[in-house]
């Protein structure tokens, strides 16, 4: 009959133990709300200060901007043929372009929140040769302008100067007719996947360009352009820019022309290349960076004189890296929480039938809730230190809180010797989570292992125990 009881104790305290492990999701889930709520603060400063300095930024390097004209036949609503007199830019690419560009970081802040912001101080030689055939259309050389695109005027911090075929250039904000570049993903610094397409906008030529690939006007993502008029006569012609733009955390570059040599340097430790094309050679040390990008048009795709041209395989650049994001890794271990609560009720459990130690239901609930305020203190304290330090002080603080709570509260009937177990526990899981943190593209196969591990010292410590006695 004591048999059937005790085992009958068993049952129902392993089922209890499993109904406090779903309950703990709870104050887990409440956990992982505030890390979320403390990110999106963290992404509104971002913005804010972005905003006011000058947002990711990405340089489409010189075109020549030249207008056309051809007769055009359709039908009007009575049915008869009409020549109808249409307008459109063929945009044409540099031969060469030489972009030295000098990175200037700084970091600013809202409350506890930072960005590192840049002013990229840009020159840009080259030259640009003559125009492919038109196709039986008539070109107007004499309004031709030069435009540089960037992705917010806002971070123009000095207006360009330079000289084309040796004349001076005059800049200002273009608003002339142009196939304009946008990304569908400028403003969105979450994965910094600049998307960008060159496409027309006149109205008057929509059912033209629509035969000649993308077309749209997207005014929150379009990309700004600065003019100036040129003196071109459809032979090879020399320029020069000079130029200073603002912007945050990172940096983008269209390889327009024909052969394309970038050189990008800064005195930030921590640059993060990215897209379609990583540096030929490049140098980080403890003073900074310096990297430089050799591409041709045969890698870039770019034709050297076009309507409408989707370049989203041709956008580079760089990011000014920050170091370890906390609330990225908060999120993170959360995820790892149930798991970990599992581990350790299981351990627990294990410890109480194997050592005669009873524990009680409300002392499971202690222990986990001591592991959700874990994550807590995490990101809390990393809001102000290095993320590892945070780890090693939340950790800390935590196994000492549980190993002194068994000390004095669940096992001091039986002694001292035995209230290591538990926080000795604890200690083991989270320094097997702080390895699963910074091995993100092991995870895999360490979180396997580490299950594995687990369910052997489970098997080895219950090796002598008689489930019917």
């Amino acid at each position: 009959m004591s048999e059937k009881k005790f085992n009958f104790k068993i049952i129902l305290k392993a089922g209890v133990i499993g109904v406090l492990l779903l309950l703990m999701l709870i104050p887990l889930s409440f956990v992982k709300g505030v890390v979320k709520e403390r990110s999106n603060y963290k992404n509104d400063a971002f913005k804010t200060i972005s905003g006011s300095w000058g947002k990711d930024q990405l340089i489409a390097a010189p075109f020549l901007n030249v207008p056309y004209s051809y007769i055009y036949q359709e039908k009007d609503k009575d049915g008869k043929v009409k020549d109808v007199k249409r307008y459109g830019i063929y945009k044409i690419s540099p031969s060469k372009l030489e972009a030295d560009v000098n990175i200037i970081p700084q970091i600013r802040y809202i409350g506890i929140f930072k960005l590192p912001v840049y002013t990229a101080e840009v020159t840009l030689k080259g030259a640009f040769g003559k125009m492919d055939d038109t196709e039986g259309r008539t070109v107007d050389l004499s309004k031709t302008q030069m435009t540089i695109e960037v992705a917010d005027l806002k971070g123009v911090a000095k207006l360009p100067e330079g000289s084309f075929n040796n004349r001076k250039l005059d800049f200002a904000p273009y608003t002339g007719s142009n196939a304009v570049l946008f990304s569908s993903a400028l403003g969105n610094d979450e994965d910094y996947k600049d998307i960008a397409v060159l496409t027309k906008t006149e109205d008057s030529m929509r059912g033209h360009y629509k035969e000649y690939g993308s077309y749209g006007n997207r005014p929150g993502n379009q990309l700004k352009a600065i003019g100036s008029a040129v003196n071109y006569s459809n032979t090879s012609s020399d320029f020069e820019v000079k130029f200073a733009l603002r912007g945050s955390n990172t940096i983008n570059f269209v390889p327009a022309a024909k052969e394309n040599k970038f050189i990008v340097k800064s005195s930030w430790k921590d640059p993060l290349f990215f897209n379609s094309f990583l540096p030929d050679s490049k140098t980080i040390s403890s003073d900074g960076f310096s990297a430089e990008w050799n591409i041709s048009y045969l890698a870039s795709g770019i034709a050297q004189m076009f309507e409408s041209l989707d370049i989203t395989p041709s956008i580079f650049g760089v990011k000014l890296s920050m170091p370890v994001d906390n609330y990225r890794n908060g999120l993170r271990s959360v995820k790892y929480g149930i798991l970990f609560l599992s581990l350790t009720f299981l351990a627990c459990f294990v410890f109480e039938i194997a050592g005669k130690m009873p524990i009680h239901p409300f002392q499971y609930v202690l222990v986990g809730l001591a592991m959700a305020v874990f994550y807590l203190l995490l990101v809390s304290i990393s809001e102000f230190i290095p993320f590892g330090w945070s780890y090693m002080i939340a950790s800390a603080a935590v196994v000492l809180m549980v190993g002194a709570y068994a000390r004095y509260g669940v096992i001091k009937k039986q002694g001292t010797k035995y209230f290591w177990i538990p926080a000795g526990i604890i200690a083991v899981l989270y320094m097997y989570l702080y390895v699963l943190l910074q091995l993100q593209d092991l995870s895999l196969l360490l979180g396997s292992l580490g299950l594995f591990l687990g369910l052997g010292a489970v098997m080895y410590t219950t090796r002598n125990i008689n489930w019917y006695e």
